[in-house]
């Protein structure tokens, strides 16, 4: 047993500081493999799905058949005589990372998809135009201030 002594004769022993670090090392492992991959979501996921949302015709679809194929808007708006319903998907994953002591404070943090369609019926109900867009992103950690 090897055995360090400090001032006033006080001893440290090897053992216990081996053991305390192995027990750190065994906890962050746990804590990565079991929030690795901790996801949240939120909206409608079919904004994702690129077949449901080619099968939208302009001019041909109707408010009908978009609610049909993709489901209820989350939001609806009227501006003059077009109505516009919104749909948005958000996925949020927390980095495996973030449970390592020190090195989560660096290299932690969240990543972020996210997903949104508009589409604008005319007064007669038909789809008159559709847009879309997407993003992603990460932040929480150290590094993302460098990109």
């Amino acid at each position: 047993m090897k055995k360090f002594f400090y001032k006033d004769n006080y001893v440290i022993d090897c053992n216990i500081i081996n053991k305390y670090f192995l027990l750190v090392l065994v906890v962050s492992i746990f804590n990565m493999i079991f929030t690795y991959g901790c996801v949240s979501s939120h909206g409608n996921k079919n904004v994702t799905n690129k077949s449901l949302i080619s099968q939208i015709k302009k001019g041909v679809s109707r408010k009908e058949d978009v609610k049909s194929l993709i489901g209820s808007p989350q939001n609806v708006s009227f501006i003059g005589n077009d109505e516009h319903w919104y749909y948005y998907y958000t996925k949020t994953k927390v980095r495996s990372t973030n449970c390592i002591p020190v090195i989560g404070s660096i290299f932690g943090g969240i990543d972020t998809q996210s997903s949104s369609i508009i589409i604008i019926f005319d007064n007669h109900g038909i789809v008159k135009k559709i847009g879309s867009a997407n993003s992603s992103g990460g932040g929480g950690g150290i590094q993302d201030n460098f990109k």
